[in-house]
Protein backbone atom coordinates (compact mmCIF):
# COMPACT_ATOMS: atom_id res chain seq x y z
CA UNK A 1 0.00 0.00 0.00
CA UNK A 2 1.25 3.54 -0.81
CA UNK A 3 1.61 6.35 1.38
CA UNK A 4 -0.87 8.62 -0.29
CA UNK A 5 -3.22 5.46 -0.35
CA UNK A 6 -2.45 5.24 3.55
CA UNK A 7 -3.65 9.11 4.06
CA UNK A 8 -6.12 8.40 2.22
CA UNK A 9 -7.67 5.32 4.09
CA UNK A 10 -6.73 7.22 7.43
CA UNK A 11 -8.55 10.51 6.54
CA UNK A 12 -11.98 8.28 5.26
CA UNK A 13 -11.18 6.44 9.57
CA UNK A 14 -10.75 9.85 10.91
CA UNK A 15 -13.89 11.20 8.50
CA UNK A 16 -16.05 8.03 9.40
CA UNK A 17 -15.22 8.42 13.20
CA UNK A 18 -16.43 11.92 13.41
CA UNK A 19 -19.57 11.03 11.68
CA UNK A 20 -20.16 8.15 13.72
CA UNK A 21 -19.60 10.13 16.80
CA UNK A 22 -21.73 13.32 15.78
CA UNK A 23 -24.44 10.86 14.69
CA UNK A 24 -24.11 9.39 18.62
CA UNK A 25 -23.55 12.95 20.29
CA UNK A 26 -27.28 13.52 17.87
CA UNK A 27 -28.54 10.27 19.20
CA UNK A 28 -27.85 11.04 22.99
CA UNK A 29 -29.31 14.81 22.65
CA UNK A 30 -32.67 13.35 21.70
CA UNK A 31 -33.21 10.50 23.72
CA UNK A 32 -31.75 13.11 27.17
CA UNK A 33 -34.65 15.44 25.34
CA UNK A 34 -37.22 12.62 24.94
CA UNK A 35 -36.87 11.58 28.49
CA UNK A 36 -37.18 14.97 29.78
CA UNK A 37 -40.70 15.46 27.50
CA UNK A 38 -41.42 11.79 28.54
CA UNK A 39 -41.02 12.72 31.97
CA UNK A 40 -42.85 16.42 32.12
CA UNK A 41 -45.43 14.51 29.78
CA UNK A 42 -45.83 11.90 32.83
CA UNK A 43 -46.20 14.42 35.15
CA UNK A 44 -49.12 16.40 33.52
CA UNK A 45 -51.20 13.34 33.08
CA UNK A 46 -50.05 13.10 36.84
CA UNK A 47 -51.65 16.25 37.43
CA UNK A 48 -54.81 15.55 35.31
CA UNK A 49 -55.34 12.41 37.13
CA UNK A 50 -55.45 14.23 40.92
CA UNK A 51 -57.31 17.12 39.37
CA UNK A 52 -60.10 14.28 38.30
CA UNK A 53 -59.93 12.88 41.33
CA UNK A 54 -60.43 16.14 43.21
CA UNK A 55 -63.22 17.04 40.77
CA UNK A 56 -64.84 13.53 41.32
CA UNK A 57 -64.83 14.43 45.26
CA UNK A 58 -66.81 17.35 44.56
CA UNK A 59 -69.65 16.19 42.20
CA UNK A 60 -70.67 13.73 44.67
CA UNK A 61 -71.44 16.48 46.49
CA UNK A 62 -73.27 18.09 44.25
CA UNK A 63 -77.41 18.89 44.52
CA UNK A 64 -79.87 16.27 44.17
CA UNK A 65 -81.57 18.50 41.22
CA UNK A 66 -78.22 18.48 38.89
CA UNK A 67 -77.78 15.02 39.43
CA UNK A 68 -78.37 13.84 35.89
CA UNK A 69 -75.92 16.70 34.27
CA UNK A 70 -73.39 15.36 37.18
CA UNK A 71 -73.69 11.80 36.27
CA UNK A 72 -72.23 12.68 32.46
CA UNK A 73 -69.80 14.73 33.98
CA UNK A 74 -68.79 11.74 36.38
CA UNK A 75 -69.21 9.00 34.04
CA UNK A 76 -66.68 11.17 31.24
CA UNK A 77 -64.03 11.90 34.01
CA UNK A 78 -63.77 8.23 35.20
CA UNK A 79 -63.82 7.37 31.46
CA UNK A 80 -60.69 9.96 31.17
CA UNK A 81 -59.08 8.69 34.40
CA UNK A 82 -58.84 5.36 33.32
CA UNK A 83 -57.29 6.32 29.54
CA UNK A 84 -54.80 8.01 31.66
CA UNK A 85 -54.00 5.44 34.42
CA UNK A 86 -53.74 3.11 30.89
CA UNK A 87 -51.55 4.96 29.11
CA UNK A 88 -49.38 5.10 32.27
CA UNK A 89 -49.57 1.40 32.66
CA UNK A 90 -48.60 0.64 29.27
CA UNK A 91 -45.56 3.64 29.38
CA UNK A 92 -44.63 3.48 32.62
CA UNK A 93 -45.77 0.05 33.73
CA UNK A 94 -43.84 0.74 37.31
CA UNK A 95 -45.54 3.55 38.50
CA UNK A 96 -49.19 2.39 36.85
CA UNK A 97 -49.92 1.21 41.03
CA UNK A 98 -49.67 5.14 42.16
CA UNK A 99 -52.50 6.24 40.12
CA UNK A 100 -54.99 3.67 40.93
CA UNK A 101 -57.96 5.39 43.07
CA UNK A 102 -56.80 3.33 46.74
CA UNK A 103 -53.23 4.70 46.25
CA UNK A 104 -54.22 8.30 45.79
CA UNK A 105 -56.63 8.18 48.44
CA UNK A 106 -54.21 6.90 50.83
CA UNK A 107 -51.49 9.97 49.66
CA UNK A 108 -54.54 12.40 49.82
CA UNK A 109 -54.72 11.33 53.58
CA UNK A 110 -50.77 11.03 53.81
CA UNK A 111 -51.35 15.17 52.86
CA UNK A 112 -53.82 15.73 54.75
CA UNK A 113 -52.30 14.91 58.12
CA UNK A 114 -49.11 16.34 57.56
CA UNK A 115 -51.15 19.62 57.07
CA UNK A 116 -52.87 18.77 60.53
CA UNK A 117 -49.72 18.21 62.20
CA UNK A 118 -50.22 14.34 62.58
CA UNK A 119 -47.16 13.66 61.26
CA UNK A 120 -43.36 12.82 62.71
CA UNK A 121 -39.96 14.06 61.84
CA UNK A 122 -37.21 11.13 62.72
CA UNK A 123 -33.40 12.03 62.54
CA UNK A 124 -32.34 8.59 63.19
CA UNK A 125 -33.85 4.99 63.40
CA UNK A 126 -33.49 4.55 67.18
CA UNK A 127 -36.17 8.04 67.94
CA UNK A 128 -38.23 6.45 65.25
CA UNK A 129 -37.97 3.04 67.38
CA UNK A 130 -39.00 5.27 70.84
CA UNK A 131 -41.84 6.94 69.09
CA UNK A 132 -43.46 2.94 67.79
CA UNK A 133 -42.71 2.23 71.25
CA UNK A 134 -44.25 4.80 73.14
CA UNK A 135 -47.29 4.28 70.74
CA UNK A 136 -47.69 0.55 71.69
CA UNK A 137 -45.97 -1.20 68.68
CA UNK A 138 -43.74 -3.80 69.03
CA UNK A 139 -40.48 -3.07 67.98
Amino acid sequence: MSAQTSTNLGADYVSQADFIQNTFDTSRMLMENAEAQRAAVLASIGDNIRHIDHMLARAHAVDVQEELEIARVITKLQEVRAAAVALIADRVPDEAYFWSPEMQARIRQSEADVAAGRSHIFLNEADMDTFFQEQGAHV
